[in-house]
């Protein structure tokens, strides 16, 4: 399972993405919210940790996935 964390600073940006997310079987959408939330010191540690030991191909390639979603 991957699980993304999104900020997106332009609402109407924000809107059709979550709006073309929600098309897809394979995601599912647990919690969506406009506060500014505040990331715990764990969470955070937690994805340094990640990145620190992640690997060129865990890794996707923006310009490719935006081409095969047809996202502009």
């Amino acid at each position: 399972m991957t699980q993304l964390l999104l900020n997106i600073t332009d609402k109407k940006k924000a809107t059709k993405l979550i709006e073309f997310l929600k098309t897809l079987n394979y995601i599912s959408i647990h919690e969506f919210n406009e506060e500014n939330n505040m990331i715990p010191e764990a969470e955070k540690e937690l994805m340094r940790n990640r990145l620190e030991s992640s690997k060129e191909e865990d890794f996707k390639d923006w310009d490719e996935l935006k081409k095969k979603f047809n996202i502009k």
